[in-house]
Order: C-alpha cells, then structure tokens, then sequence
C-alpha cells in the first residue's frame, strides 16, 4: 500500500521552494555563441532576468580569464556593472571595458559575480585588427574600390590601414582595380565595371516584404562578376569581426579562376558577354 506523504511536509516543500524563488539571484541569459570582438574599447549588451519576487538592485563584477586548451589564466581586467531589476522582470544592462590585444585568435571567459557566488559567463573571441589585410594579397597591385553612402566600411579598411579607392557612384565606371564594394544594389556602371573583369561586392539592404533569400550569390558578367551579399551577412561591418571576415572569404572564393566555390546564377545571355 502506497504511504501518504503527511499534509505538514507537503506545505513545508511547497514554503521551501516559495522561498527559493522569491530570493533568485540575477540569471544571465547566455548567447549560443561567442560574442566576436576586436581589441580596444568594446560595449556588451546583456540580457538579465530576474524571476523572485523581490526587487533586484545590486553591482555585479566581471572577472576576466583567457581560455587554452589547458587551462584558463585570470587577466588582471575587471569589468563592473550595475544591475536593476523589477520581479519576473529581464532587462538589457550595457557594459564597457578594454579588450587586450592579442597577436593571434583568442577566446575571453567573463565569470560574473553577485557577492562572491558566480551567477554568469560570457564568452568572447578576440580577432586581431587585421582581418582585412588578406584582401590586399588577393588584388594584388590593382586595387580596392569602395562606393556608397554606408561609412562603417571605409572606417573599417580605415582602421586596419588597408588602402582602398573612394568613389562616387557617377564615378563607378572609372574603376579600374579588382574588388570593388559598393553598399547599394548594383547599377549599369557596376555591371560594366564587372564586364571588364571586376569583382563587384553589392550589399543588398533587406526589403518590406518577408521573402527567402540566400545569404549571397553571384551573377557573372564577361570576365567579372557580380556579388550580391545581403546586409545581415556584413552587418556592423566596422566592429564586427566576422562581418569581415565574410567579406574576405567571399572575395577569395570570388577571385578564383572559373569560381567553383561561388553559387552563381546564369543567365540567358551569358555567353554572349
């Protein structure tokens, strides 16, 4: 015969898990994946929750570890936030700090504390500022051209002392280097530029309309070929490390003899360029 648990322990559970509750601590809602960042000042956005029924207002601390396959070596870095929080509330808190620089790829382990008791990680994946340097190798002496109104590109070649072309769009057909970047759809000038052997990265902007697209492809032109990157691919491009990094594999495919890496789309008067 099954025993009945008595009604007083029932009730004292139920007291004990109330109270559990009522005083959980900040929970950290963790990204699926490493947050990419370049050495320098960076601002995180964290997203807290807070599900007790008490108010939460406290100054949380950021100890800073760089993780090895064997073990992970505290920084001298700490980074200081604090966080507010109403019942069953969850709200973003920004945070500041410097991120060392590294020579090679590095991944940052951020160990958050309430007190002394860990109530959160944050992982980070350090690339060096010259993610971009490889397209230099890739033009070799013709050159880099960047066209549009988007100044997170310029500031990006900017910043890793990467030489490049600034033009006009009325200016597009003077071209006469290897990659051009244009962060606008392409245009006759584009498409000619193209059909003289260039390769044309074109940041499509997302449209009203809710239609599947791929993340880019390519439509060839005589001897070059245009790109058409959608923007979420390159988004942020000028803090954005993986942005760049799409970019530089995207041009390598792109500057390969015959392409095979590259989705292209052909059309009905291909042969004829």
């Amino acid at each position: 015969m099954r025993r009945k648990i008595p009604d007083a322990l029932i009730f004292a559970a139920v007291i004990a898990v109330a109270t559990i509750t009522s005083f959980a601590r900040p929970a950290l809602v963790n990204e699926k994946q490493s947050v990419p960042v370049f050495p320098g000042q960076n601002r995180l956005s964290l997203l807290w929750t807070n599900q007790g029924s008490e108010r939460i207002d406290a100054e949380i601390k950021g100890r800073v570890f760089q993780e090895s396959s064997a073990l992970a070596m505290r920084l001298p870095i700490e980074v200081k936030g604090r966080l507010q929080l109403l019942p069953n509330q969850a709200a973003l808190m920004q945070v500041s700090f410097e991120v060392p620089d590294f020579r090679t790829k590095s991944l940052l382990l951020i160990r958050w504390e309430d007190a002394s008791q860990v109530i959160g990680k944050t992982e980070l994946t350090v690339y060096s500022h010259d993610v971009l340097h490889e397209l230099e190798m890739i033009v070799g002496e013709k050159g880099i051209g960047i066209a549009g109104v988007d100044e997170r590109f310029k500031a990006a070649f900017r910043s890793a002392d990467v030489r490049f072309e600034e033009f006009e769009e009325g200016a597009i057909s003077a071209f006469a280097g290897a990659i051009l970047i244009l962060t606008e759809c392409p245009n006759t000038a584009a498409i000619a530029a193209a059909k003289r052997g260039v390769v044309v990265i074109c940041v499509v902007q997302p449209g009203e309309e809710d239609v599947f697209r791929p993340n880019f492809f390519a439509i060839r032109y005589g001897r070059g070929v245009v790109v058409l990157a959608q923007g979420d691919l390159l988004a942020n491009f000028d803090t954005n490390p993986e942005s760049q990094l799409r970019l530089v594999q995207i041009c390598r495919m792109a500057t390969k003899p015959g392409r095979p890496e590259l989705p292209m789309i052909c059309r009905k008067d291909s042969n004829e360029d």
